[in-house]
């Protein structure tokens, strides 16, 4: 059950604790309830790539959030920003990613935080077509798209990945 049906859950069970109830009433209840969790769980295994891929998400996001309910309310967030969106972010990652290990390969400073006096510039200068052409290979959208379907389908395809 997820924590707010586990909740719901409970506050009938102390209803039934306070009110005049019967032997059988505590048994249908306790009866629905094993239900609800058999079903959620049937449901959750039907879909156990997702499931995987939630708990890997909820224990970085508890690490970084400090608190589960923030975490799932990150998650929440994420969910529903559209694909579109995460897609252009990985290409703007992907980008950012291979922009600084080019820099790197020219010997260029990329580490900021320990920024020292470099001569990033002249080497800018001197690679300016280089890194022009570079740039002009960028991924694209359409690039980006087409891998993250394909690597997706790749997933859902291999059968050793639902175990």
């Amino acid at each position: 059950m997820s924590w707010i049906t586990d909740n719901a859950f409970k506050r009938i069970v102390n209803v039934f604790k306070r009110a005049k109830h019967y032997k059988e009433d505590i048994e249908a209840l306790q009866l629905l309830n094993d239900e609800i969790v058999n079903n959620q769980k049937n449901y959750v295994t039907d879909n156990i790539l997702f499931a995987k891929l939630l708990s890997h998400t909820l224990r970085n996001e508890l690490k970084h959030q400090g608190s589960m309910k923030m975490a799932v309310k990150s998650i929440d967030s994420i969910l529903k920003t559209p694909i579109t969106h995460h897609t252009e972010f990985l290409r703007m990652e992907l980008n950012n990613k291979d922009f600084l290990d080019y820099a790197e390969s020219l010997g260029m400073e990329t580490d900021h935080l320990n920024h020292k006096e470099n001569n990033n510039n002249k080497i800018l200068t001197d690679n300016q077509k280089e890194v022009q052409e570079k740039l002009l290979k960028f991924w694209d959208y359409e690039k980006i798209s087409k891998s993250f379907y394909n690597t997706a389908n790749e997933f859902l395809k291999d059968i050793n990945n639902y175990n």
